[in-house]
């Protein structure tokens, strides 16, 4: 057991060390290109051509100048939050996200465009549907938009309309605004006896995995609690670790981002054989309560239900949102250190509280 944790150790300090060397070689990637429409820049990028199709992926400032034309699509992302200009002539839609984003006079995109940064300035011609969200908005006198307007995340008084016939704009929806109130309801409902089949499902399949995770649980809760927020804050340095790899070197980032991937997907996995452990504990409270004799895919299932309906219901109103999302994770946090603790119930503990076979 004590090989396998310095082992653990050894190849996350490998992953960290192999980051910050790569990221300390600062290697000019302005003419790195994968076919020819896809760009990763370290320094400054200007584009002054014709393209069919534009992807830049840049960590300063990129620029469309004045004159320039793509055919197609485009895509530009200033990973540090460098600023983004565009001053060219697009044919279809332009995806951009970054720091300040400014869509110039002879800016002109004949399809939707999509804005994510701080300040947003849009002073050119758009065709399509315009999405904003940022910290601040500026809608010039010399804009000419001819498609609806969202604004997403940006208080009202951020808004600079100074067009002389504005036409307002939408906010984007958030999920509990979405559809109508049966179908909220009804998602959630069907999401919480989704969770319940899962629970019930787990522990008929594995009965003797979830003992062990249940037992550890039991006898060392507060140690498990310990063990899930550290593994949690890990994944949130290796985020932050994500980051600034992304910003100091794109193509890094994006070497490094398959492998964030693969270790959040078995964290994902590892919390969830958790969490049905804990659904499995709730059920076998409630039936001991209401004096039943239920098996364990029973109590599993009720547990589930009890554990999944009030935190989806939550998450329908933006109100408690935050709330239902701090509850999950403290529950997140316990099963995932019971099962990393049993290995995922591969590991035997002492005793076990339910027999089946």
């Amino acid at each position: 057991m004590r090989s396998r944790r310095i082992l653990l150790l050894i190849f996350l300090v490998v992953i960290v060390v192999m980051i910050v060397l790569l990221a300390g070689q600062r290697r000019d990637l302005a003419s790195m290109q994968l076919g020819s429409n896809i760009v990763f820049a370290n320094t400054p990028f200007t584009f002054t051509g014709e393209r069919d199709s534009l992807v830049v992926i840049a960590s300063d400032t990129i620029t469309l100048q004045k004159g320039s034309q793509i055919n197609d699509d485009v895509a530009l992302i200033a990973l540090s939050g460098a600023p983004i200009v565009v001053d060219g002539h697009i044919l279809g839609d332009l995806t951009v996200m970054g720091g300040d984003v400014f869509l110039g006079q002879t800016s002109v995109i004949e399809g939707e465009t999509s804005l994510v940064g701080a300040q947003l300035t849009v002073k050119g011609h758009i065709g399509g549907a315009l999405t904003l969200s940022g910290s601040g908005v500026t809608l010039d006198s010399s804009a000419q938009l001819n498609g609806p307007i969202e604004v997403c995340g940006v208080q009202s008084d951020a808004v600079d309309d100074l067009r002389e016939s504005p036409t307002g704009f939408a906010s984007c929806k958030t999920f509990a605004d979405q559809g109508s109130p049966l179908s909220q309801w009804i998602f959630a409902g069907v999401a919480g006896i989704s969770f319940a089949g899962l629970a019930a499902l787990s522990v008929a399949l594995f009965p003797h995995q979830i003992s062990q995770m249940e037992d550890v649980i039991r006898r060392r809760p507060r140690g498990m609690f310990g063990l899930g927020l550290a593994t949690l804050a890990l994944a949130a340095g290796l985020s932050g670790i994500l980051m600034i790899a992304l910003a100091s070197g794109p193509l890094l980032g994006i070497i490094l981002t398959p492998l964030y991937l693969i270790l959040i997907a078995v964290l994902g996995a590892t919390g969830l054989a958790g969490t049905v452990t804990l659904a499995l504990m709730v059920g076998d409270w409630v039936v001991r309560r209401l004096g039943w004799q239920s098996p364990p895919m029973v109590m599993a299932m009720i547990g589930g239900v009890m554990l999944a309906l009030p935190l989806l219901l939550f998450a329908l109103f933006p109100t408690a949102g935050l709330l239902a999302a701090a509850v999950a994770m403290l529950l997140c946090a316990l099963g995932l250190g019971a099962a990393l603790h049993t290995r995922l119930g591969t590991r035997q503990t002492r005793r076990r509280f339910f027999v089946q076979g």
